[in-house]
């Protein structure tokens, strides 16, 4: 049997709170950490490994 379809309104909190979260949908990455350092900006932080060629 398929599931009769309650209006919102009529729903209880926690009802209402269920449904919402079975729709959202979570991102599986942070999109924040996705961006692409900049080529022109000034790196404080010296490369090690040119420190240990030398």
């Amino acid at each position: 049997m398929a599931k009769k379809m309650i209006s919102t309104s009529k729903l209880s909190k926690k009802a209402k709170r269920r449904m919402n979260l079975e729709r959202r949908v979570t991102w599986g990455f942070s999109p924040v950490s996705r961006v692409k350092p900049d080529k022109k900006e000034y790196k404080r932080r010296k490369d090690t490994r040119q420190d240990l060629e030398t």
